[in-house]
């Protein structure tokens, strides 16, 4: 009997250095996990998407019903302080006209080219678009990136013949 309470002693003994380091990894992994897990939290909030017309104000009037049918200049001027305050929210010129092709009726967002797609409040605002169904007022609308300025040909640098 005394070699067993010896033996268990040096057991117990032996194991207890062991369990208090356990105990403090446990501690440290969940530290880390919820430091971790907090920080990827934010990273994936980031990357979530939101409807940007319902969270800019005078953007809301694309959701309201019933104001009734708009003809398509009335929703081109509509829609004029809406662009004015995603300029203001993308810190980006952003303008609605009725686009290159006034007969096909088709309401152009635009932005400047130096605004990649990958922009974050224009994926929400691709978004916004996609909830409604690529229509706002009535009308179909799309995003458009104008095209980067090139020199003409009359102000190009020309080299002076001699």
């Amino acid at each position: 009997m005394t070699h067993r309470f010896i033996f268990a002693a040096l057991v117990l003994g032996a194991l207890q250095p062991v369990a208090a380091r356990a105990s403090s990894l446990e501690t440290a992994r969940i530290s880390l996990e919820s430091s971790f897990g907090a920080s990827l939290d934010e990273a994936f909030r980031a990357f979530e998407r939101k409807d940007i017309l319902t969270e800019t104000g005078p953007c809301r009037v694309v959701d309201n019903k019933g104001l009734g049918l708009y003809t398509f200049e009335e929703a081109v001027e509509t829609l004029a302080p809406c662009a004015e305050a995603l300029s203001l929210r993308l810190k980006v010129p952003v303008r609605i006209d009725g686009g290159a092709d006034k007969t096909a009726r088709v309401l152009d967002l635009r932005f400047p080219a130096r605004v990649t797609l990958a922009h974050k409040d224009l994926r929400d605002l691709n978004y916004s678009l996609e909830r409604r169904g690529g229509k706002l007022l009535g009308f179909p609308a799309r995003l458009v990136r104008e095209r980067a300025q090139t020199p003409s040909s009359s102000s190009a640098f020309r080299p002076s013949a001699r």
